[in-house]
């Protein structure tokens, strides 16, 4: 079994994250690091199977495995014919259609799946998947993989199963396994999630943003179900922490009842599927640019290039997973300005402090700042002030109010990536419209942030 990267919860020995999570971002950041085994296919499944049952021995593993009677067939297999590993796989075979679909699986895995990790890959989602989906009579499990030391050589597995109750006994049967994503790691995850979203009806995990679906009269008839669209965009938007909801505009001439929705409900983007005669739609989309939203034209008539288009236009409007808040908290960064530059922030903190406001990310980014203000204060003096706001509170317009007030006494804004886009868009407009400098924060991390605080001070300092 494999090594996983990230937060685990107590006593269990998997990740924090719900084991349903279809997000793509926190999906490709949970990955397991695994180590290739070696010798003939055959010794490598039948090791693997060794370690399955050795987990279930220690009270670990999953239902499915748990269904297999693994151990006991193993026992058997061992008795009859020895330690061959040919002869016992065989013998596991003959003696469970479950078993002997799971081992053609692993044979099958360890020839096509990637970078010689389909065994390990397998024998880690038995035991501890990083993500197990349940639905209907189906278990899918899913996870990301990584040759151990070599994080560049991944792949996603997949095994899915059907998992019943007969005469009061659960049974199991191996339906496939898959590497989803092999020739397109990114368009393919996102597919096969946003398919697995569909198909579970699954809802998203976190809401990070909010997108205005509006469909003019012609498309709609076009898609036909309208069911079938709200279930591939709400799928969409699962993949990618953006709840969409769906605005239909049959008759043009009611359009109005879409305005109070999509003024009141803080939209980030506006996703418009109409055709370029419907200026009731076009009018609409300038107006909620002006008010500082993201507006995408759609042009797919058919459901699945819809779809693909929405997931485009997704993509950029939230950032990556949260990241974790590293061990090594207390080690320095070195700064991001030259020595005369530094020299010109320190001169003008003497002559009259300096305050700057930062906006943007969560609880992670929250345990960065007093480790970030000492930092900066010891390298420039007492006179640095940061005023912080987060970016995700559902009350965006009223930490936009206050951030818009913080401007009489501050040189510069940063606006870091993580927060409600419309948000962002605001702020960056209203501070040009009051003259304040302001700069970007792209990462997420300590060192990312202090550095454009840096670059603000600078900012600050040289007046705009």
């Amino acid at each position: 079994m494999g090594k996983r990267r990230g937060r685990r919860t107590a006593g269990t020995g998997r990740t924090a994250t719900p084991a349903s999570d279809l997000s793509y971002a926190r999906f490709v950041a949970d990955v397991v690091e695994v180590e290739p085994n070696e010798g003939d296919t055959d010794t490598r499944v039948l090791a693997g199977l060794t370690l399955v049952r050795e987990a279930l021995e220690r009270q670990e593993g999953t239902d499915v495995a748990r269904y297999l009677g693994l151990g006991a067939a193993l026992d058997a297999a061992r008795r009859d014919v020895g330690n061959d590993a040919r002869a016992v796989l065989e013998h596991l075979s003959g003696a469970s259609p479950a078993l002997g679909q799971l081992i053609d699986g692993m044979r099958l895995a360890a020839d096509a799946i990637s970078h010689g990790i389909g065994v390990p890959a397998v024998v880690s989602l038995l035991i501890a998947p990083q993500r197990e989906i349940i639905y209907d009579d189906f278990v899918v499990l899913l996870g990301t993989f990584a040759v151990r030391g070599r994080a560049d050589e991944r792949c996603t597995v997949q095994l899915r199963w059907r998992l019943w109750r007969r005469n009061g006994f659960h049974e199991v049967a191996f339906e496939d396994i898959d590497e989803p994503g092999a020739d397109d790691p990114e368009e393919g995850i996102e597919k096969f999630l946003r398919r697995l979203a569909v198909e579970t009806k699954a809802e998203p995990e976190q809401v990070r943003a909010r997108a205005a679906f509006v469909i003019g009269p012609t498309k709609l008839t076009d898609l036909g179900d309208l069911g079938a669209v709200r279930r591939g965009l709400t799928a969409a938007g699962v993949v990618r922490d953006v709840a969409v909801e769906v605005f239909p505009v049959a008759d043009p001439r009611r359009a109005a009842e879409i305005d109070r929705p999509l003024a009141e409900r803080g939209f980030d983007l506006l996703l418009l599927d109409v055709d370029p005669q419907d200026q009731w739609a076009f009018n609409r989309g300038r107006k909620f640019e002006d008010s500082g939203g993201r507006l995408a034209q759609l042009d797919a008539r058919e459901l699945e290039p819809l779809l693909d288009e929405v997931s485009i236009a997704l993509r950029g409007l939230v950032g990556g997973p949260d990241g974790e808040a590293p061990i090594d908290l207390e080690r320095e960064i070195p700064s991001a300005l030259t020595e005369a530059e530094q020299a010109e922030v320190r001169g003008a903190v003497r002559a009259n402090s300096l305050r700057v406001v930062f906006v943007g990310g969560n609880e992670t980014q929250e345990q960065y700042r007093t480790r970030i203000e000492a930092a900066l204060v010891q390298r420039y003096g007492d006179g640095v002030e940061v005023a912080w706001f987060g970016g995700w509170a559902s009350s965006w317009n009223a930490i936009e109010e206050a951030v818009v007030r913080e401007f009489a006494a501050a040189g510069a804004l940063i606006v870091m990536h993580f927060m409600r886009t419309q948000l962002g868009n605001n702020l960056r407009r209203r501070a040009g419209e009051a003259g304040v400098p302001w700069h970007r924060c792209v990462g997420s991390g300590r060192q990312a942030m202090q550095h454009a605080l840096e670059q603000a001070l600078l900012l600050a300092a040289r007046g705009g």
